[in-house]
């Protein structure tokens, strides 16, 4: 009597003819195959036809078809299976080829790639049964059958479901030294895909480029200008940017507004967006331009701290390349780097959207490559949790060992998408894991990659901000990694993270990936200041007026700056942080931008406030640069640091690396944003600028600025003149 699941002779001439067709027949059965072949006319037909559905499989997958178009409907695979269990088969029609192809290759993948492999598992050895094999028990024949799953998808090129298959060999079969093998096989072909990822050119991977996040709404003959953008069929389209947009920072008078205060900030999102749009032929709407995200996007070389203070704290002023006759001044601070030994345990929380929006390839599959990078930089001691949400909320992985690395990555790389967005409720449930794992005096953050659409639940930015802002008060940090184009808040991503204690970049590729998750990540991971605030006094014996470039959506009231309960930015190991101003000396003609309103109808105005000046106005100093900031656990009152400046009247050319390069890129906002303070800016003055400071670039993100701006010059080349 045959074990049950012994293959039958018809099932052993499938795999056979299958196997000649793919030419992996061994060579000792090949002559008398094909002398069997050419005896009968029917068996030769049937012959040709397998070979021919072979070959339309292979050319199938060398064009990269996607896997649903690969695989068999799960009715038809059942009946195939049950088919092959049977212990005399249905003859099958050749007037049907391409199922009976099908039938043979779902016979080879689990019989004849046994060989392949040289795995001694269903009792078959070079496609003949082991005649001395015993018959499995019915715990056997389940472990054959999973084994046999998880080769074919390994055949097929399919990792995660082979690894998904072994796993469970291995939970019946624990010592099942074979699928552990294949396990291990499996890991080592998605890293070698990860790597062979990591390795691609810049070039190409800035070709993998999307619009930007924005919301399309019907035309309308009464918008801006600038806000009326071609999309790629040449279309007049009105975009409107969600949230509100600020209106640039004017100059403001000294002796009026003498004070300037305002959070840092060190998220790098707006470049990324502007890079994308320039890589796609046009222009950004000036909304989405934000002057210290730009800025900020590029490390700088400053000194880092040489006291107990977490940053060091450098400000250096020159001449304005676009102006002449004004004034620069660079704020930078430079975070301290901790030794790679001494980073605190990390419980890090992945909160992904995996609802419908999120299916496009720029979306949920890059959030994959994502965390899987960062996966790669944490330590065997840092926990990992999956949370995703599309209708409700779904706990996916429970905090696990970061020892589990093929756990967590299989994890990863099982999500789909569909359904709502219930971003609220999924923020919810990562909190709560957040702080069930909490672990105290280590990095506590929930990671959230969305492509910002929040369509059910907490909806509006104002209860958003409250959920935020409370739970950030618990210790847990949120980050956020913002995917794709088409349906985006840019500004509700910003504003979480903002509100989160955490940082915010847009994520257009899997070079931009790893800059933020593992270039930065140290920078991302650990915080060394929070609540960092900044407050410029400006001398009206030096100074007329001044205006701060960017910022706009992080200015604060004057006295904010001595409240530790306000709150502000955060600074990451490493991170430089700079901001500039643009200042104008006492006794120039001074372009004060003020609302203007119809004159009153019942009092004369006051002057503007004209205070009598100190002992400490004849100093010389320009200005003085504060900073508060608390330590990450906040249990102490802010710190202050003080910084008074002098001017030594530096011309630009004699200026730093680290200013020319933070103006050009300033410069390039300003012209990408159509900015009313430009003044004689041409692109070709922000080439030279940055060509003159372009320095050391290891990463190659400086080179690919020049690029960008080869690029604008190139689509908007009227703005030179």
């Amino acid at each position: 009597m045959k074990a049950p699941d012994e293959p039958s002779a018809a099932q052993q001439s499938a795999a056979c003819l299958t196997a000649w067709a793919v030419k992996e027949l061994p060579p000792a059965f090949q002559v008398d195959f094909e002398s069997a072949l050419k005896a009968g006319p029917e068996r030769q037909a049937e012959a040709e036809d397998v070979r021919a559905f072979c070959r339309l499989l292979e050319r199938g997958l060398q064009t990269r078809l996607p896997e649903s178009a690969l695989r068999l409907p799960a009715a038809v695979r059942q009946q195939l299976e049950n088919a092959a269990r049977q212990e005399a088969p249905r003859p099958v029609s050749l007037g049907m080829p391409s199922l009976a192809a099908a039938a043979c290759f779902a016979v080879m993948l689990g019989v004849f790639s046994q060989s392949r492999h040289s795995q001694p598992a269903d009792g078959l050895l070079a496609g003949k049964p082991r005649q001395d094999s015993p018959a499995p028990s019915a715990g056997k024949a389940e472990i054959l059958r999973l084994f046999r799953m998880g080769l074919g998808h390994y055949d097929l090129g399919q990792f995660n479901e082979a690894e998904n298959q072994f796993n469970q060999v291995v939970a019946l079969d624990p010592t099942n030294t074979a699928a552990r093998r294949m396990l291990e096989k499996a890991d080592r072909e998605v890293n070698n895909y990860l790597r062979a990822s990591r390795d691609h050119t810049r070039i190409t991977m800035l070709n993998d480029v999307d619009s930007l996040w924005v919301t399309p709404v019907p035309d309308q003959p009464s918008a801006p200008a600038d806000t009326r953008i071609l999309n790629p069929s040449g279309e007049a389209l009105n975009y409107q940017i969600a949230g509100r947009a600020l209106p640039e920072t004017p100059f403001l008078s000294v002796s009026a507004q003498p004070l300037s205060t305002f959070s840092i900030d060190v998220d790098t999102a707006s470049y990324a967006i502007a890079r994308r749009h320039l890589n796609e032929g046009r222009r950004p709407p000036a909304e989405s331009v934000r002057l210290e995200e730009m800025i900020n996007y590029f490390p700088m070389d400053d000194a880092p701290p040489a006291d107990r203070n977490p940053f060091a704290v450098h400000v250096e002023t020159a001449s304005a390349p676009w102006a002449a006759e004004h004034r620069l001044v660079r704020v930078a601070l430079k975070g301290q780097v901790p030794a790679a030994e001494v980073r605190r345990p990390a419980n890090l929380v992945f909160l992904v959207d995996t609802s419908g929006s999120m299916g496009q390839p720029n979306k949920l599959p890059l959030v994959q490559q994502s965390l899987r990078l960062l996966l790669d930089q944490l330590d065997p001691l840092d926990l990992v949790t999956l949370v995703t949400y599309a209708g409700d909320s779904e706990l996916k992985l429970p905090a696990t060992p970061v020892t589990e690395r093929i756990r967590i990555a299989a994890a990863i790389d099982s999500l789909t998408s569909g359904g709502s967005t219930n971003g609220s409720g999924g923020i919810t449930t990562a909190y709560q894991q957040a702080r069930t794992h909490l672990i105290a005096g280590g990095v506590n953050r929930v990671i959230l990659a969305t492509d910002g659409d929040f369509n059910v639940g907490l909806t509006s930015p104002d209860e958003l901000q409250t959920l935020i802002a409370r739970e950030a008060k618990s210790g847990v940090y949120l980050s956020v990694l913002g995917y794709g184009s088409d349906n985006p808040k840019d500004t509700t991503a910003e504003l979480l993270a903002d509100k989160g204690n955490g940082n915010y970049a847009y994520i257009d590729s899997l070079s931009e990936a790893r800059r933020a998750l593992v270039t930065q990540s140290r920078g991302t991971l650990i915080t060394i200041a929070k609540d960092v605030k900044i407050q410029v006094e400006f001398n009206p014996a030096q100074v007329a007026s001044y205006r701060l470039l960017g910022y706009e959506n992080r200015a604060l009231a004057n006295e904010d700056f001595n409240d530790d309960t306000k709150d502000a930015g955060e600074i990451g190991a490493g991170h430089s942080v700079t901001a500039l101003y643009e200042i104008i000396p006492a006794g120039a003609a001074a372009p004060i931008t003020t609302a203007t309103t119809d004159p009153l109808k019942y009092q004369t105005p006051p002057a503007p406030a004209s205070g009598t000046l100190t002992p400490q106005s004849a100093s010389g100093e320009l200005l003085t640069v504060k900073l508060r900031y608390q330590r990450p656990e906040g249990t102490e009152p802010s710190r202050l640091i003080e910084v008074p400046v002098k001017d030594p009247g530096t011309a630009w050319p004699q200026a730093s690396a680290n200013f020319r390069w933070t103006a050009a890129v300033a410069g390039y906002g300003l012209l990408l944003g159509n900015s009313a303070h430009a003044g004689d800016l041409t692109w070709e003055t922000v080439r030279r600028l940055a060509s003159g400071a372009k320095g050391p670039d290891p990463d190659g993100f400086r080179g690919e600025f020049l690029q960008l701006l080869e690029k604008a010059a190139g689509l908007f080349p009227m703005e030179q003149q």
